[in-house]
């Protein structure tokens, strides 16, 4: 399957209802994004938010990279890694993740981070085999949440 990697750089409704469906794959709860998120990520010059398609055109997974500079190098985060479930095995998130790898060297980014649940076990298979190690610490989060979202 030929796969192709697409920045998201300009706002349009079926970009937004697609970041709907895969928010719902990704996350319990049903909030969506807003128009106002979706324009925010386009035009942040930190975030980077790409799609995978086949040659149809059909968006078959997604992810973000966050790139900031902090005391202690140049870092990126790989956030909301989703692939639908019609195209799940066949290699849609390994390509996203090899992309969003080469991203960052092309960035000159030190250090690459993701989290995973532990429940995502093919998740969690697939970054150990393209290199990533789990790192010791505890990882803490507190949601900071403006319910406006429309």
């Amino acid at each position: 399957m030929d796969i192709q990697i697409k920045e998201i750089t300009n706002y349009t409704p079926e970009i937004k209802n697609t970041i709907g469906h895969f928010l719902k794959l990704l996350q319990s709860n049903d909030r969506g994004i807003s128009d106002h998120q979706l324009k925010e990520i386009i035009s942040s010059e930190n975030s980077y938010l790409f799609f995978a398609a086949n040659t149809y055109d059909v968006y078959m997974g997604m992810l973000t990279v966050g790139i900031y500079q902090s005391p202690t190098g140049k870092k990126a985060w790989i956030e909301d890694v989703v692939v639908d479930e019609t195209f799940r095995g066949q290699g849609i998130g390994e390509n996203l993740i090899a992309f969003a790898i080469q991203f960052a060297r092309q960035r000159q980014v030190d250090i690459l981070t993701l989290t995973s649940s532990p429940a995502r076990v093919a998740a969690n298979n697939l970054y150990k085999k393209i290199g990533f190690q789990p790192k010791e610490t505890n990882v803490y989060r507190m949601t900071l949440i403006n319910d406006c979202h429309a």
